[in-house]
């Protein structure tokens, strides 16, 4: 035998010791014990050596002393790296981490032991063969451990789902439902490293689960799409195309559906007669998505143009003219929500424009005025340069109508998309009502914004539809 200490030794007697001290040096010579000849053992020395060790060592995770407690999972760490599979060790293993994870009156309070004792969890369902009785117990310390305080638990429970999820799918199938919420709550956790492990767990968890399920992440998940960070924009796009492509409910339904879609695409009428010049039209696939999902995006994303926080306006604004160039003659459909968000949006960027500058901004709204026909949409996502004070000479507006400035270009874009795809008798209908406001308003602000609007509106009509269709317009209101 390769190993000091052996079953019989009064090593491990003394572990459960009531002397301190003595504890204390039994888990040092175990130590020394594996520092020195775990190098040179054959793993089935090893495998020996833990079957006799290791439910000795284990009653030290209870030990009253921090050190002690930390080093009997070094020492339990140490061994799970050294053997081929970490099955034996489980069963001594798993109820006394579930206690100390789960159980209020014996929870381990040092967060660096916990966090130690998740690496451990991880090192060992990594090296599980074909265990997976113990999923169960995995998934009750997980769930308890998703709502630690400490971020690098969080990042490390998300690592321990991910895993577990894909070794034992068919067994975390069965044992998933109660960690879904506290997953999701760390979704919008302060540190964006958090947010982008949680949203990389879900992806890979969610696929795993009840396909009812994945209706959960819909709203956290469109969030995120708006976070600050780009690694979280960019982790919740990788996990939804993900499901897009990957997801059995999303594949059973394209199967299911096969015809209807082969009819679509078949019996294609083409680029719309009125399409933005200078635009890639989307392929039909997008299209076909965001026509069954816009009464579900469009009222959020309205009522995002007008949000407190400045990247949320920004992004939301960004976001409709694409979502418009999907649609095409389908926006019709939802014209009422779509004029009325971007009626809110640039009032409201109007009023943090001006109020902003003192009337330096002023100059910019003239410039912003439609040319006739429709801009690339990439030429106007170019920054509008700022400057460091709104009482420069220049004139040049402050960092806030900077921004109003972009979500006001984006907004007048989106009106000309709309005005490009609604019918001629829809379209009468929306200079109507855009005449019939500027008439009717008191507002300067509200005035100039329904003036852009109908500019726009104009701007992005095809003048030989309209003229063919001018018989039926309605009257339009005379205003001086």
């Amino acid at each position: 035998m390769t190993f000091v200490v052996t079953e019989s030794s009064r090593t491990l007697s003394l572990l459960s010791s009531e002397i301190k001290a003595k504890r204390r040096e039994s888990l040092e010579q175990i130590t020394h014990d594996i520092d020195e000849n775990l190098p040179n053992a054959k793993i089935s020395e090893i495998e020996v050596y833990c079957s006799y060790i290791v439910p000795h060592v284990v009653t030290s995770f209870s030990d009253p002393v921090e050190s002690h407690r930390e080093r009997a999972v070094q020492i339990i760490f140490k061994l799970c790296d050294a053997i081929e599979d970490s099955s034996p060790l489980l069963p001594h293993l798993m109820p006394i981490l579930v206690k100390r994870f789960t159980d209020k009156e014996f929870m381990e309070e040092a967060e660096e032991i916990r966090l130690f004792s998740l690496k451990l969890l991880l090192n060992m369902l990594r090296k599980i063969k074909k265990d997976p009785s113990f999923t169960p117990d995995y998934c009750l310390i997980i769930q308890s451990a998703l709502a630690d305080s400490y971020p690098d638990i969080k990042v490390i429970c998300c690592d321990l789902l991910s895993e577990l999820s894909t070794k034992f799918s068919a067994a975390f199938y069965r044992s998933a439902e109660p960690i879904l919420k506290p997953l999701l709550k760390n979704i919008t956790h302060q540190q964006h490293r958090v947010r982008v492990a949680t949203v990389k767990a879900v992806g890979t968890v969610f696929a795993h689960c009840k396909g009812e399920f994945v209706d959960y992440t819909i709203v956290p998940l469109t969030q995120r799409l708006f976070d600050a960070s780009i690694p979280v924009r960019k982790a919740v796009t990788n996990v939804v195309g993900d499901w897009l492509l990957n997801l059995m409910d999303r594949l059973k339904y394209q199967k299911e559906n096969e015809d209807q879609l082969k009819d679509k695409i078949d019996f294609d009428a083409g680029v719309p007669p009125n399409y933005p010049t200078g635009q890639m039209r989307p392929n039909f696939g997008c299209r076909e998505i965001i026509h069954r999902t816009a009464s579900r995006i469009l009222p959020g994303l309205c009522k995002d143009l007008s949000d407190w926080q400045d990247d949320t306006r920004k992004k939301a604004s960004g976001l409709l003219p694409i979502l418009l160039l999907h649609l095409e003659n389908a926006v019709t459909q939802h014209t009422q929500v779509l004029i009325s968000g971007i009626s809110t949006g640039v009032g409201d960027g109007l009023q943090r424009t001006i109020s902003t500058n003192a009337g330096g901004g002023t100059i910019y709204l003239l410039l912003m005025s439609p040319d006739r026909g429709v801009p690339n949409f990439y030429t106007l996502t170019k920054e509008v340069p700022s400057a460091p004070s709104a009482n420069s000479r220049d004139g040049a507006p402050s960092s806030e109508a900077t921004e109003a400035l972009q979500v006001l270009k984006q907004l007048y874009l989106a009106t000309r998309y709309v005005s490009c795809f609604v019918s001629p008798n829809v379209w009468w209908k929306l200079a109507y009502e855009s005449a019939r406001r500027c008439n009717e308003t008191t507002s300067p602000t509200s005035l100039a914004g329904n003036l852009f609007m109908l500019a726009n509106l104009i701007s992005g009509a095809s003048t030989q539809d309209l003229t063919s269709t001018a018989a039926d317009k309605p009257d339009l209101p005379c205003f001086a």
